[in-house]
């Protein structure tokens, strides 16, 4: 693998692994046999009512560090030890849809955050609460950070430098987080994340078990290394794979077609929903019989169809360079990767719909028909870029109170533009270097995940940027230093080109899927002679609330 390649994976890697919230592993407290800790229990209290005093003992932490949850491989795992997984698949799980859908999160996460886990269903037939789904999805965690871990230490693996001062700040990290958020100390906050047994020895331990599996995880991933022949050889049976298809689609709907009144059931009779069809199905051939010279060309006609007469908006979608993988209609994919197609071909493909009915008899029924133009295809032979920018974001601006829509004035972009030109311009009569450029960006750029970085973005990939972004990146002109100013919704932005990427956007994608499918089975080998048993969990905080868990966004 080149360096560049290297450098492109260790960065997703360690991007996968800091999106587990950045879990800040901790050292394990030793722990006591049950005899002896039950002893002394017994004894402290003796002692209690003999001088008449009331004591209050946690004991609830004590017994949770000290119990056997759960049994992975010949790790011994307490309440407490399981907590750490358990709490953090379920943080996982709700950040992953924050980070989706922002405050709309809690609509899409499948269950209610103001409710126990324990009370709401997950899976009805398999009688499995979302306490219960949790709890798999921790053990799967566990099982597979474990059986890393072990063979990182049978390989006498260590954490890097870099790696050992990250974890050593998120570890500080926690500490300060407890501190902003009002706890008394870091344990008061680590027993309100992952409940009473908690305390910053055992997290230290977990995350330091979590950073070495990580570590070797990517340390092996490093390793592994593609020749172009090996390249060129993998997507030979599947080559249309890793390309790209401008087309553009209108849906001819049979439901648009009905007419008439509905019965007392409220539905359509036989004979309406055969007129139905028939109607969509000639409108459909009309469209894909006739010749265009370009997407606008077809977009006309179907609006100017009779059943989209006086239509604000029509079911037309204008597809550009999309992936193989993402078209979703499986007929679509077939029509358009045809080897013999051409520019403007066009043709009707026909929708339809599956239903069983009580007895297991299954029903197809046409839907619709989607009428297809293709453009062109895309082998994705560009180069990866790496490039730097500092943002001026524009300020004021009106607020859609319905859409929550940001509008600036031309004055306010004039603004953004002016300073944007000025810090282009102080770069210029400076150095003039890459370094110089990344100094301003520390300074000046408003683009908080980049700016630390000096503005830096490794590996572009066509379509990881806003369109206008994205199209001064990958100009066929572009040579490292060039520079420029380009305008985007987030603001102006001031561009610096850093340099063309050794691998084409169609090699990367290749060495992602070889490494992800050599890395799984490698992973699944360590890991599968793990046999997990659930010893005692009745210490588990199933009914834990997800709103209330101080963790998440």
């Amino acid at each position: 693998m080149s360096a560049s390649a290297k450098k492109k994976l260790r960065k997703e890697q360690n991007a996968a692994a800091m999106t587990e919230k950045q879990q800040r592993e901790k050292k394990e407290a030793k722990k006591l046999k049950t005899y002896t800790f039950t002893f002394v229990v017994v004894m402290i209290l003796v002692v209690v009512m003999a001088l008449g005093l009331v004591l209050q003992v946690p004991l609830a932490g004590m017994f949770d560090r000290n119990s056997n949850a759960v049994s992975i491989g010949d790790h011994k795992l307490s309440t407490t030890d399981f907590s750490y997984y358990y709490v953090d698949s379920i943080v996982d799980h709700f950040n992953e849809a924050y980070e989706m859908y922002g405050n709309y999160a809690q609509y899409f996460i499948g269950y209610d955050a103001s409710k126990p886990l324990s009370s709401q269903i997950y899976d009805k037939e398999k009688d499995m609460t979302w306490a219960d789904y949790f709890i798999d999805t921790g053990l799967d965690n566990a099982k597979d950070t474990l059986s890393l871990y072990d063979d990182a230490i049978k390989n006498e693996h260590k954490l890097t430098e870099d790696e050992q001062e990250n974890l050593e700040y998120n570890l500080d990290l926690v500490e300060m987080i407890a501190s902003a958020r009002g706890y008394s100390n870091t344990d008061a906050f680590l027993r309100a994340c992952y409940g009473s047994g908690a305390n910053m020895d055992t997290y230290e331990n977990y995350c330091e078990i979590k950073s070495l599996a990580a570590s070797y995880f990517t340390a092996h991933s490093d390793s592994i290394e593609y020749t172009d022949e090996d390249y060129r050889n993998y997507e030979k049976d599947k080559y249309d794979t890793f390309s790209s298809f401008t087309y553009a689609t209108y849906t001819v709907r049979v439901s648009d077609y009905l007419t008439g009144e509905k019965d007392s059931s409220g539905n359509y009779s036989a004979e309406q929903k055969a007129a139905a069809l028939e109607a969509a199905k000639k409108d459909a051939e009309a469209l894909s019989k006739a010749s265009y010279k370009n997407v606008e060309a077809f977009n006309e006609a179907a609006k100017k169809l009779t059943i989209n007469k006086d239509k604000k908006t029509i079911s037309f979608s204008e597809n550009k360079n999309t992936l193989y993988t993402n078209i979703t209609n499986e007929d679509v994919q077939k029509w358009v990767t045809d080897a013999s197609r051409k520019k403007n071909d066009i043709t009707s493909i026909e929708v339809t719909s599956t239903s069983t009915d009580s007895n297991g008899k299954e029903t197809k029924e046409v839907t619709g028909y989607q009428v297809v133009l293709y453009v062109s295809t895309n082998k994705n032979l560009m180069n990866l870029v790496d490039v730097q920018h500092i943002l001026v974001k524009f300020t004021g601006g009106t607020t859609n109170s319905a859409t929550g829509e940001v509008t600036y004035t031309d004055a306010q972009k004039k603004t953004a533009l002016n300073k944007a030109y000025a810090i282009l311009e102080e770069w210029k009569k400076g150095e003039a270097t890459k370094e110089s450029f990344a100094a301003l960006a520390k300074e000046k750029s408003e683009d908080t995940g980049s700016k630390e970085n000096g503005g830096l973005y490794e590996d572009v990939i066509p379509g990881q940027m806003v369109e206008a972004f994205d199209d001064w990146c990958f100009k066929s002109t572009q040579v490292p230093g060039n520079t420029g100013l380009v305008e985007t919704e987030y603001g102006w932005h001031v561009m610096y080109f850093v340099e063309k990427d050794e691998r084409t956007y169609r090699d990367f994608m290749i060495n992602n899927e070889m490494l992800n499918k050599e890395m799984e089975e490698w992973h699944d080998g360590l890991s599968k002679p793990y046999e997990v048993e659930k010893d005692d969990l009745s210490r588990l905080k199933k009914d834990l609330k997800v709103a209330s868990l101080p963790l998440l966004y």
